[in-house]
């Protein structure tokens, strides 16, 4: 959990993907608040327009490196 906080902080442009058998959501920002709580990360842009709670001890949770300072949270249900 220590190294997926470490890397959000220093993420740039976080993908964030959800999907289920009938629909589809992406967004992208630039995280500015990280929060870890147990095995939650909260996540947040400046703004607060785009907020992710996501549970990494979720099978259906993912994250990946997208590219330099690019990361990509994935949610298939």
């Amino acid at each position: 959990m220590h190294e997926t906080s470490e890397a959000l902080h220093d993420c740039r442009l976080l993908e964030v993907e959800v999907r289920t058998s009938t629909q589809r959501s992406e967004v992208c920002f630039c995280p500015s608040f990280v929060d870890v709580e147990g095995s939650v990360l909260r996540i947040a842009d400046r703004s607060r327009s785009h907020i992710v709670y996501a549970d990494v001890n979720a099978a259906e949770f993912r994250l990946e490196r997208a590219g330099t300072h690019c990361l990509r949270l994935c949610h298939t249900a």
